[in-house]
């Protein structure tokens, strides 16, 4: 317990506190520690006292809320359909709704450009040749609906799988009592499902709102031809400016705001869920979720999710794996198809790094993973088990670093390390990307908070009054309760630690390059071909491993 403290407080309290002190030094470009820098408070006013700041709140809280709700629907219906009914092809559509999170996003914004483009977007020339629509439309990615499209895709593949980590771990008696008792389904699900798993749902809909406030790409890709304005592109072109120097303090009272908001929803969350025993739904009693038998609407739904399928990934991954033949994009045409080669993927392979970034890639997400599974875990059973001294202020610090944006994390770490490296050289090594990707562990630890609300406390009650340690309690008993959380929560660091660019473009060099930042200097470079190459070979990768993981799990866990 006491060394998952110190994890907790070194992964997430550098860049914090690194993020806290910038805010208050100056002048504006000044790193922290340069010696002529001095607390001021210029920096709050450059960032909140420009006359666009209305539009910008406006905007960013339309295209976050407009992506959950998105997306938290989607995730709900795909999980329930798979966790909770007889729908046939429930393992395969599994895997298909992974698809989305194993694209890198800028990738994955660049083939819903080549879908939706007003001009050449596949989609609208196929409507235009049947719909009289003139030349342009009748949809434009470069607009809010088409972030928010675009966002609300990406970040349902989160949804779904921790919503249906919740059903899938949620015992069915009460759902039965209800519809003993005459219920139909519908008041069933409202009734009595939804407010059972309303740690959660709670959990998924401020994380998902968090990083929807947060995303680069999509803003940066999409938002700049929408001309919307968000909290994310003013970090960046802060950090990017037309010229001078990064406004480091800028960059770092904006992500105070984050922050600050984090902690109110967080805050929130608590006060709803205080009662924790209220929400348990694994007790003493042996169970196994009873899955909804369709009937008649069994194959129009399954139909209905093979469209839904095909439009949110199938579509995207084709025009991915069309463009990876091309040096440069065309439309599916036939004179198009006389340019078809394998001259993108060759130069992949031949280039001296590729072999190196795919060994570093996969280190350093399964090394990611593993760290933030096992200390999200521990740091959860402290918070909501024990009766440490402490805890609210443990609580406090294991949520931040979801506040705290991928590049704004990447420059504190950048900050930190430099300055230790006269006496830890951990710069420039594979090691300090493992540890900059675990600063994530605050979305391990609310899943895994969620996870161990629903795990009634008599068991654990049960197992000390047989004379069991906690370790062999915690071993025996919890993880494997809490084993659907855990595996998803290693999923989704491993997912993507796998496929981000941010930290690892900050802190990378030729000793530590990992696939994501190969494809971003493709794309830097403009050879749309290799960058396609690459983000096909990631997904296909990340494919096969999500296939098998969960053909493994259906075989040790009956509940997957």
């Amino acid at each position: 317990m006491g060394a998952a403290i110190v994890a907790v407080i070194y992964l997430i309290s550098t860049p914090l506190l690194m993020v806290l002190l910038t805010a208050f030094r100056g002048p504006i470009d000044y790193l922290p520690f340069e010696s002529n820098a001095v607390f001021t408070l210029e920096n709050f006013g450059r960032a909140y006292g420009s006359a666009n700041i209305g539009k910008t709140i406006f905007d960013t809280a339309t295209f976050a809320g407009g992506a959950v709700l998105l997306a938290f629907f989607i995730g709900f219906v795909m999980a329930w359909l798979v966790e909770r009914t007889d729908i046939p092809l429930r393992n395969t559509i599994f895997v298909f709704a992974l698809v989305p999170i194993m694209l890198p996003p800028i990738a994955s914004s660049l083939a819903w450009i080549f879908l939706l483009g007003e001009n050449n977007g596949l989609i609208n020339v196929f409507i235009r040749t049947i719909l009289p629509f003139g030349e342009r439309g009748p949809f434009d990615i470069f607009s809010l609906y088409g972030m928010i499209i675009v966002q609300g895709f990406g970040m349902s593949t989160i949804m779904f799988l921790l919503v249906g980590a919740a059903l899938r771990n949620m015992d069915s008696a009460l759902e039965e009592a209800s519809a003993a008792s005459g219920a139909r389904y519908i008041s069933t699900l409202r009734r009595v499902t939804l407010p059972m798993l309303t740690p959660a749902i709670l959990s998924v809909l401020i994380l998902s709102f968090i990083f929807a406030i947060e995303t680069f790409e999509v803003p940066l890709v999409i938002g700049l031809g929408a001309r919307q304005q968000v909290f994310a592109g003013n970090v960046y072109w802060a950090l990017n400016p037309a010229s001078g120097l990064p406004r480091y303090g800028e960059v770092a009272a904006l992500a105070l705001s984050f922050l600050a908001f984090t902690y109110l929803l967080f805050y929130f969350y608590s006060r709803v869920t205080n009662q924790a025993r209220r929400f348990a739904t694994v007790t003493g009693k042996g169970f196994r979720p009873k899955r909804l038998e369709l009937g008649q609407w069994k194959y129009p739904l399954l139909a209905m999710v093979i469209v839904f399928v095909s439009v949110q990934t199938i579509f995207p991954l084709l025009t991915l794996v069309w463009a990876s033949f091309l040096d440069r994009f065309a439309p599916p045409t036939l004179e198009a198809m006389q340019n078809l080669s394998l001259g993108p993927y060759k130069r992949m392979f031949s280039d001296p790094n590729f072999g190196l970034a795919f060994r570093n890639t996969f280190i350093v997400a399964f090394g990611s993973a593993l760290l933030v599974t096992t200390v999200s875990s521990i740091v959860a059973w402290i918070v909501v088990r024990g009766n440490a001294r402490g805890k609210r202020l443990l609580d406090f610090i294991a949520s931040s670093s979801v506040a705290i944006p991928g590049v704004i994390a990447g420059l504190s770490f950048v900050i930190f390390y430099i300055t230790i490296s006269r006496w830890i050289p951990l710069f420039g090594t594979i090691w300090v990307l493992v540890l900059a990707y675990s600063y994530r562990l605050s979305l391990g630890y609310r899943v895994n908070v969620a996870g161990l609300t629903q795990i009634s406390l008599e068991l654990e009650e049960a197992s000390k009054a047989s004379g069991a340690r906690w370790g062999s309690t915690f071993k025996r008993i919890l993880a494997p309760l809490m084993a659907p959380n855990l595996i998803v929560v290693f999923m989704i660091i491993f997912f993507l630690g796998f496929r981000d660019f941010t930290l690892a473009l900050l802190l990378s060099s030729k000793e530590n390059v990992v696939m994501s930042v190969l494809v971003w200097q493709r794309l830097q470079t403009n050879d749309l071909g290799e960058a396609a190459a690459l983000s096909v070979l990631m997904v296909v990768v990340l494919f096969v491993l999500a296939a098998g993981l969960r053909r493994i799990l259906m075989r040790r866990f009956s509940t997957f």
